[in-house]
């Protein structure tokens, strides 16, 4: 397994998870910014897969558009 890119796959799966759960709640990048606590820029970066976030930030992106955390870390 080569450990330097899989950070990036992994960043770039939760971002994409990430986008479609936020899209099927019909809900904007603001919206969730503002519910899980972090800038509308992190999100944004987090969607594109540059954004690392910690554990509690996935936790609260989760709630913030209301999936289980471990759908949006789904590979």
């Amino acid at each position: 397994m080569d450990l330097d890119s899989s950070p990036s796959r992994i960043e770039a799966q939760l971002g994409r998870n990430l986008k479609a759960a936020r899209l099927c709640a019909g809900l904007t990048q603001q919206e969730v910014a503002a519910r899980a606590g972090i800038a509308v820029a992190f999100l944004a970066e987090i969607e594109k897969g540059v954004g690392d976030p910690d554990l509690r930030v996935i936790g609260a992106l989760a709630k913030a558009v209301g999936c289980p955390a471990f759908e949006l870390l789904k590979l």
